[in-house]
């Protein structure tokens, strides 16, 4: 009966162009790679290990742990019974591409599995990190979508009242949402129209001091006293960590359709048409040439630009 199966096993092997040896040295290296790896929930486990004990020794902030948790919450649904080592980087990455989440948001989560399989790796779970030559998704300059003045008014209009400052503040400063979420009320000097970003706070590891529009200055200044105690506010700008939840109930509130980063291209979008693309890329954070590389043409006018950053609540 081996025989037999043999026979059979070969003359298949060879109508695929291969052999029996070669196909059962396959399939016994691939056997081998499992058993040297860990299921995805069990890298999930131990991450959250590392992660607690790096928090505890002041090497990792909060945040990053709390983002990575969330990652996880899509991901082992899908993949937390699998053995990380049948895991493919092409499979991964439509998955991540087919999430129905902004860009910025399917790349934060796509690092932030790929840093708890770097941590597994590290810690010998896995031999190899499935994510390794991941590449961000982005829109090609024709495909960049931004918010209309009337969408943005709407949208502002719409939010909780304690988010108005955080959303104002990413819509006409410049800062990308993740760096505005780790900015406190101290950082700003309203008397000056100034908004300080810490090199440990940017995307780009460099600190940088915006000059904010005379709008958003206004917005601030009427929101920077709390009623309850008739202070100052003090501690975080962001209320919470729900930023993808408050921007999903407030676009549907205003009936807005949203799109692929509309926070970040509204800026850089009118931004280009307002002040150019050196002030533009400066208060973004980012290199001219990064930006002329998605905003190819001035999709509004300067006129529109300066409207945009008039606009008051």
């Amino acid at each position: 009966m081996l025989a037999d199966l043999a026979r059979k096993g070969e003359a298949r092997c060879r109508e695929l162009g291969g052999s029996l040896r070669e196909a059962i040295d396959f399939y016994v290296e691939h056997m081998l790679k499992i058993n040297k790896s860990s299921s995805v929930a069990a890298v999930y486990a131990y991450a959250c290990e590392v992660f607690e004990q790096r928090i505890k020794n002041g090497q990792n902030g909060k945040d990053h742990f709390t983002n990575g948790k969330k990652a996880f919450n899509k991901f082992l649904p899908v993949f937390g019974e699998r053995n990380v080592a049948t895991l493919t980087l092409p499979e991964l990455t439509a998955w991540g591409a087919a999430l129905p989440q902004t860009i910025s948001s399917q790349n934060r989560i796509l690092a932030c599995i790929r840093s708890a399989f770097t941590i597994a790796k590290d810690g010998g779970l896995i031999p190899n990190n499935p994510l390794d030559g991941l590449k961000k998704f982005s829109l090609p300059a024709s495909d960049v979508e931004f918010l209309s003045i009337e969408q943005t008014e709407s949208f502002l209009r719409s939010l909780p009242v304690e988010w108005v400052a955080f959303f104002s503040t990413v819509l006409f400063c410049g800062l990308r949402r993740e760096e505005a979420s780790k900015l406190n009320w101290s950082d700003f000097d309203l008397s000056r129209g100034t908004v300080h970003c810490a090199a440990v706070n940017a995307k780009k590891k460099r600190a940088r001091i915006i000059q904010l529009p005379s709008n958003l200055v206004s917005i601030l200044q009427a929101r920077v006293m709390d009623v309850a105690t008739g202070k100052l506010r003090t501690g975080k700008l962001a209320p919470n960590s729900q930023i993808d939840e408050v921007i999903s109930e407030t676009a549907q509130k205003a009936g807005i359709e949203w799109k692929q980063n509309y926070l970040g291209h509204s800026y850089c979008t009118y931004g280009v048409a307002a002040f150019g693309f050196a002030e533009t890329a400066k208060k973004a954070g980012n290199s001219e040439s990064a930006l002329r590389k998605h905003y190819v043409d001035e999709r509004v006018s300067r006129e529109e630009g300066m409207k945009f950053f008039s606009i008051t609540l």
